[in-house]
């Protein structure tokens, strides 16, 4: 019988535009957990630092908007980040 491998997302920081940290998060409530943490964040504009799961840390500027759910996808952002420098 062959066993699923699992994939649970990895940590990431938050920090607001100052550059102060606005919150870590752990993003998995156990080791096999694959669902995502939601974070409920005020209208503004932050940095997300994260690891991708191709290896390396990645910087992204976000911006909240009122009543707007945003949600980032490191591997398919540096997907098109790279076919966009080409």
């Amino acid at each position: 019988m062959a066993t699923r491998g699992t994939f649970p997302h990895s940590s990431y920081a938050i920090y607001k535009i100052d550059g102060r940290l606005y919150e870590n998060v752990r993003n998995h409530s156990s080791a096999d957990d694959e669902v995502p943490e939601v974070v409920a964040l005020p209208v503004g504009t932050y940095t997300v630092v994260a690891r991708s799961e191709r290896g390396g840390y990645a910087s992204m500027l976000v911006v909240i908007k009122e009543g707007e759910q945003v949600v980032l996808d490191l591997d398919l952002w540096e997907t098109k980040t790279q076919r966009s420098l080409k």
